[in-house]
């Protein structure tokens, strides 16, 4: 049953209203049905951000805002809805439809009753192209004939293979089987070739013929022509992938993008605004800002919009190439200019490019020049095999996968599997731009160059040294074994450079001033290098690793102390703040710890525990300068809970301060009994050099040989007693351990056994847990 009768202008009897819990429904004087709403006192669809309908017991006092307008809307036929719809589906912008609604209903004078009609108006239009679509392929004979077939080219599934490692991470696979690199750059060159073009105000990009969505970054190697010319010529290009480069390329030269020098009369990369109000159709719909489109712009000029678009506050930002005959670079409106930049090789001048496809075509893939890469090696200071993958164009170092490489370009690079694994992630870390602008510089100034003296190793490595920094070598052994044997909180080349060069290191050698953010402290200077608890933990652990693993008298082993140094320096700066890299009970320390030391903006100090009080579970850290002799501090175990259990931060703090950590790192001198081996090293894991005294108890108190003493000393005290690490300390021939081992294995000091990744056959007895596996 109706509740309320409800009177509306343009109506002789009024219409019933009836409720039904939170709906309400409304019905015309005939009979029939014309609104429904959810709930009776919320905005629906089409109510233009209104005020919220109040309850129904107060409707009585509601009035029409615009009854000439109300009453023109209840007698509008068929006729006036197709002129409404007419009117949005044809606007050209958006500010334009409310003057289109009123010379359509000129009766509907209020605002908002307008944005209702249009609102309306484009809901219908939505439907209505759904069902034109719908009608089209019901009826694809009535369709639009296809637009002139462009001549197709290399996918962008094929270019991203070919440029793996030098554009990014390699994951292209929605619409990657399409042309879209190809016939973006097909498009820029038939917009700048129709110089009797008239230009279109206030045309969009949106409005021209779209291109197929890709996620390869293509655009972004036109700055670098020269990085894809290298590895177009290089060993790591298959025939289809250096087919599909230098057919690119052409198209490159043939815009005139090779050089910035030469086209900086006619091409700019720009970054170009549009506001929100140009981001959505006149009839409401969003735009589809991602897609890229070459925009004419009458007189052969041309905005090619690239892949490059990010949101920001009040609209959006494209990426684009502006090509302009004239030189004048106009951006047309309504986009505006944010920046602009050259576009092509800054460091090439005209005619190279074309110069180099001459060369390929005539003479195909460059010939492998691996002194090239000893050259880079030695002037930059990375790895041998590093330096290899370098040389090669970085192919595939974005990968993951074990087996980056091809078995035959391996071969033909001389690198091994394990090895290639290290310098891929080395290079890894390189930025992109970075990588992009070493290749480029592989190819000498003179392209044919390339060919018959190879790669300049010489203009890489000062690419090189000036934007990564060179490093003094570390052998390519040492750092493999370090991947295998150090879990490190990054990288473990960087860190292991860092312990054997402390003095070339920016985070072991600044001081970086630290502060309280929130719930956490971190560095006043986010870019900068900074000394945080994970440098901590990995230095002081590379160190322990390297003092153990390298032999008295190695060269290497003097960087051991100074390394030390840093850390102990780095830790006496009082701007240092340690996350400790867990959340604490901030109340229930408070509780334990009692009053704070000092009490600062946004946190307390206890001691040198430095607590945020963002709220109740801050990430404690600690000011280093205020520990004590041993690295600690008495707050410390309020942190710790029942358990009590030390972390791996304040563990390497004990480390740093505790002297025997220092006598640890230090020159272990001449050995007590024998003598150094021909290269002037020695080790003091061998009791019978460092402790012979030692060795001549046990021999008494056990009755063993002197060999057989000697391999039961070093079950006792070494971490690491495996037969290959047993044979190195001594230096005994196989026959001499075999000896050896068979007089300790007959005796009840020891078991014999096979175990898991044990690498030995000789244990103490008692119980054994399994190793787990190297870290790699």
């Amino acid at each position: 049953m109706p509740v309320a009768a409800l009177a509306v202008p343009g109506d002789d009897r009024p219409r019933g209203l009836t409720q039904n819990w939170r709906a309400l429904t409304i019905t015309d004087p005939d009979g029939v049905v014309t609104t429904v709403t959810s709930g009776d006192h919320r905005s629906d669809g089409f109510s233009t951000g209104v005020v919220q309908l109040p309850p129904l017991p107060f409707w009585y006092a509601l009035r029409p805002r615009d009854p000439e307008g109300s009453a023109a809307l209840r007698t509008a036929g068929a006729d006036t809805a197709a002129a409404l719809m007419k009117a949005v589906a044809t606007a050209e912008r958006t500010e334009d439809l409310p003057d289109l609604v009123s010379a359509v209903l000129p009766q509907v004078t209020d605002a908002k009753l307008i944005a209702g009609v249009i609102e309306v108006a484009r809901f219908a239009l939505k439907q209505q192209r759904a069902l034109d679509a719908i009608a089209a392929r019901l009826n694809p004979g009535e369709t639009a004939p296809a637009r002139t077939a462009e001549p197709a080219g290399p996918t962008d599934q094929l270019l991203a293979g070919a440029l793996r490692g030098v554009i990014g991470s390699g994951y292209y696979h929605w619409s990657a089987d399409q042309d879209v690199s190809h016939r973006f750059l097909h498009r820029l060159a038939a917009a700048a070739a129709d110089t009797d073009a008239a230009s279109v105000p206030g045309r969009l990009h949106f409005d021209a013929p779209a291109l197929d969505h890709s996620g390869l970054p293509f655009t972004a190697m036109l700055d670098h022509p020269a990085a894809i010319a290298y590895r177009a010529a290089g060993p790591a290009a298959n025939d289809a992938q250096r087919a599909a480069l230098c057919s690119v390329l052409a198209q490159i030269d043939a815009l005139g993008l090779a050089s910035a020098q030469g086209s900086a009369d006619r091409w700019r990369r720009v970054r170009v605004h549009l506001d929100d109000r140009h981001l959505t159709t006149p009839d409401g719909r969003d735009r589809n800002v991602s897609r890229r489109s070459v925009l004419p712009l009458g007189g052969g000029a041309a905005l090619g919009i690239t892949e490059d678009t990010e949101s920001v506050p009040g609209g959006r930002e494209f990426g684009a190439l502006l090509y302009d005959p004239t030189g004048r670079f106009a951006v047309p409106g309504p986009y505006t200019l944010r920046s602009e930049a050259p576009l092509g090789d800054r460091h090439r001048g005209p005619g190279w490019l074309a110069a180099f496809l001459t060369e390929a075509a005539a003479r195909g893939p460059a010939p492998l020049h691996p002194e090239a890469a000893d050259e880079f090696a030695r002037l930059t200071g990375v790895t041998a095999t590093a330096a290899r993958l370098l040389i090669a164009g970085l192919p595939n170092i974005d990968s993951y996968e074990h087996h980056f490489l091809p078995a035959e370009l391996r071969t033909a690079l001389g690198v091994k599997a394990a090895d290639a694994k290290i310098a891929r992630n080395q290079l890894k870390a390189v930025p992109l731009e970075v990588r992009r602008e070493v290749v480029a510089a592989l190819l000498p100034a003179e392209p044919a160059r390339l060919w018959t003296d190879g790669p300049d190793a010489a203009a890489a490595a000062e690419v090189w040294n000036r934007r990564v920094g060179r490093r003094t070598p570390v052998p390519e052994w040492l750092l493999a074994e370090a991947n295998r044997a150090v879990r490190a909180a990054g990288a473990v080349h960087d860190a292991l450079g860092d312990v054997l060069n402390p003095g070339e290191s920016a985070v072991l050698g600044t001081d970086t001033a630290w502060k309280v953010n929130r719930d956490r402290v971190e560095p006043c200077d986010p870019h900068g290098p900074a000394f945080t608890s994970a440098v901590l933990t990995t230095t002081l652990g590379l160190t322990a690793w390297l003092a153990h693993r390298l032999p008295a008298g190695d060269p290497m082993r003097a960087a051991l102390p100074p390394a030390l140094t840093a850390v102990r320096n780095r830790l006496a700066a009082p701007g240092l703040l340690l996350d400790l890299g867990y959340y604490a009970d901030l109340p229930g320390f408070r509780k334990a710890a009692g009053t704070p030391t000092e009490t600062g903006e946004g946190y307390e100090r206890y001691g040198a525990v430095v607590m945020a009080t963002h709220d109740d579970r801050p990430r404690p850290a600690l000011r280093t300068s205020l520990l004590d002799s041993t690295g600690s501090d008495p707050y410390l175990p309020a942190l710790r809970g029942d358990g009590q259990a030390e972390t791996s931060i304040e563990a390497a703090l004990r480390c740093a301060h505790d002297p025997r950590f220092a006598a640890l790192l230090a020159d272990p001198g001449a050995p007590a009994a024998g003598g150094a081996g021909a290269d002037g090293t020695w080790w003091p894991q061998d009791p019978g050099r460092s402790v012979p005294e030692l060795v001549a108890a046990v021999q008494e108190a056990c009755g063993l040989g002197a060999d057989a003493a000697v391999l039961y000393l070093m079950l006792l005290a070494m971490p690491d007693p495996t037969d290959r690490n047993t044979a190195r300390w001594t230096g005994w021939k196989p026959a001499r351990m075999k000896a050896a081992r068979a007089e300790l294995g007959a005796t009840d000091l020891v078991v014999t056994a096979s175990r898991t990744r044990a690498g030995r056959t000789l244990f103490l007895p008692g119980g054994w847990v399994e190793p787990a596996a190297p870290w790699t």
